[in-house]
């Protein structure tokens, strides 16, 4: 009995770490995973946008949207958090920290833009062709 109990325990704990929260308000962007996360206040960030995840483009198109990332360029004097998740190193060199994938959140691309329309004012930055025009040190197969 005791074993079924610990077992029964154990599973509810490591569920539970896999719970994700997207948080976007009037004074930051957040993401929680059971006991980690990041948090990036809006006076922080250059830029906000969804980027492709940085793996091979070997992922089949049926993947492509759970694999997007949600994307912040942040201010040159902003600190870097030490969560990030889904850009390769060339984007974080370039100031670029992953917050989530929408996989993560279980979101699609229009409802996190229209959430994004709400709170990132200027700084949103709609579709790839427009993240290439703000930062041309970006390539074609970053975003």
């Amino acid at each position: 009995m005791l074993l079924f109990v610990s077992l029964f325990g154990a599973a509810l704990f490591s569920s539970d770490r896999h719970v994700a929260t997207l948080v976007l308000n009037s004074a930051e962007i957040s993401f929680r995973r059971g006991l980690g996360g990041v948090r990036v206040p809006w006076t922080d960030i250059s830029h906000v946008g969804l980027m492709r995840w940085s793996v091979g483009s070997g992922v089949r198109q049926s993947h492509q949207e759970r694999l997007t990332v949600l994307a912040v360029r942040l201010r040159a004097e902003a600190p870097v958090p030490k969560t990030s998740t889904g850009l390769s190193k060339a984007h974080r060199e370039l100031g670029y920290v992953g917050i989530c994938t929408l996989g993560a959140i279980g979101a699609d691309r229009r409802s996190v833009l229209t959430a994004l329309e709400c709170f990132a004012g200027p700084r949103l930055v709609r579709t790839p062709r427009d993240f290439l025009h703000i930062d041309p040190r970006l390539s074609p197969n970053m975003v």
